[in-house]
């Protein structure tokens, strides 16, 4: 009688259980997004992140809540890039948008957090995976403004060039490629930004690089050939590394270390074309203007759109008395400083238009293309081109 009484009333039990449940969830408050971002907009961050981690309590996983919490421990006055961090390693995402925008977001905390390599590799990686993942592309450019990274960050401003559909952006991200040759970043402001990422961060020897090279500049030789040195050789196989080193020695006057520094480039690299113009400097130092002018020229082909080197080569010819190609070199590059003023202005005017990409103005992104072009930049010449509504540069004199 007693196991018939336990078979009857086990499953009424069962049943009270699940209705007392079913009543309690109706009428427990129940975590929900809503409201959620009206608070980030109006910037009550502690609230809105309080509210997501209560959400992410009771949906774990949940992408669009985790994409919410981490954008939001960045956005406040105070970020906290490892919430930031902690909430997205517990999240795979779905698609390839979805993890663009958690690469993203990865990338802009381990900014915060001094650790640039590392942000770099994330921006890429977002990148990779969707090719106009929203400030990527920005971060980028700023960094390798910051790093000196120019032909890096020409590279990539033609590539987002390519893919943005907006007319408005297409015309900033031009811009952004001549910004810093208008208003350079000053050697100073190099090494206050990128000091103490170099000493959080020993490893990121693209920013050691940079701060080596603005140590020289900045009259501090010995602490930023330190750096410079010590790149380069914990990084052999890497010919950027010996180019900044050799650069740096050169800018300081160091003669003799720069000498025997060129000898000691690895075999393997000693032919890239970036060494003839160490090459080239020692042997004009002589005077053997043919195996310096061989040198310049080598260089030159190779990195046409340096005008540093380009006027090396120029008062080379001049020193070496070939008078009619040195004018025409003159010619062509005119001098250093008006380049210079010219980007300025072109830069400067065309920052203070309105309605850029929707209003043609036509003259002035032409005259710019054709500097461009003069400057031996012709992937941007050809892309001021294209805004413009032009396809060829104009006649060289």
């Amino acid at each position: 009688m007693k196991d018939v009484t336990r078979r009857t009333f086990a499953p009424l039990v069962l049943v009270i259980i699940v209705l007392g449940a079913l009543l309690v969830l109706a009428v427990w408050p129940r975590a929900n997004l809503d409201g959620v971002d009206v608070l980030i907009a109006s910037k009550q961050f502690d609230e809105a992140e309080g509210r997501l981690i209560r959400y992410l309590r009771r949906f774990p996983g949940d992408e669009i809540a985790v994409l919410l919490l981490a954008r939001t421990s960045l956005d406040r006055t105070d970020p906290k890039p490892d919430l930031a961090l902690n909430v997205l390693a517990t999240t795979k995402s779905s698609s390839p948008r979805m993890a663009a925008e958690f690469k993203s977001i990865e990338g802009k905390a381990y900014f915060l957090k001094n650790r640039f390599d590392v942000a770099e590799a994330s921006w890429l990686e977002a990148l990779g995976r969707d090719p106009r993942v929203s400030d990527v592309g920005w971060g980028l450019l700023d960094l390798y403004a910051l790093q000196g990274r120019d032909q890096v960050a020409r590279t990539l401003g033609l590539r987002l060039f390519g893919v943005e559909p907006d007319p408005h952006d297409r015309i900033q991200i031009l811009l952004q490629l001549i910004r810093h040759d208008a208003h350079a970043i000053s050697d100073g402001s190099v090494v206050e930004q990128l000091g103490p990422v170099v000493r959080d961060n020993p490893g990121d020897f693209r920013s050691a690089v940079a701060l080596g090279l603005a140590l020289v500049r900045e009259s501090r030789q010995d602490e930023g050939l330190t750096l410079l040195r010590d790149a380069a050789e914990a990084h052999k196989d890497l010919p950027e590394l010996w180019d900044a080193y050799l650069t740096g020695l050169l800018d300081a006057g160091r003669i003799e270390d720069l000498n025997s520094t060129v000898d000691m480039v690895p075999t393997a690299m000693a032919d890239d074309p970036r060494f003839e113009l160490y090459r080239g400097w020692q042997a004009a130092r002589v005077k053997d203007w043919p195996r310096a002018l061989a040198a310049y020229r080598k260089a030159w082909e190779a990195r046409p759109s340096d005008s540093a080197l380009a006027y090396r080569l120029l008062s080379t010819l001049r020193a070496a008395g070939l008078e009619e190609e040195s004018n025409a070199l003159s010619t062509r590059l005119g001098k250093p400083e008006t380049a210079r003023e010219k980007l300025r202005e072109y830069y400067d005017q065309i920052d203070a238009l309105p309605d850029l990409g929707r209003i043609p103005y036509t003259d002035l992104y032409v005259g710019l293309a054709d500097l461009l072009e003069q400057l031996g930049r012709r992937g941007e010449s050809q892309a001021w081109r294209k805004v413009a509504g032009r396809s060829e540069p104009a006649p060289r004199p």
